[in-house]
């Protein structure tokens, strides 16, 4: 059994040095792999200074639930 973006119920976004251009390319890439109905639900997308290790520019974070 395989996890889908059905089964997601929170998904939050950490963004290293957050800009519009950031934004603008994790949108799009998000709707590039999941469609036009991104997002599938809740989503929240962070701006820090810094990530666990240098060089990172984002982390996801997802909480899925499965039967």
């Amino acid at each position: 059994m395989g996890a889908g973006l059905v089964d997601i119920a929170k998904f939050t976004i950490y963004v290293a040095d957050y800009s519009e251009h950031a934004f603008e390319a994790i949108v799009g890439a998000a709707i590039e792999e999941a469609g036009e109905d991104y997002p599938v639900t809740a989503s929240t997308l962070v701006g820090v200074a810094a990530l666990w290790q240098p060089g990172l520019l984002i982390e996801i974070d997802a909480t899925l639930v499965l039967d």
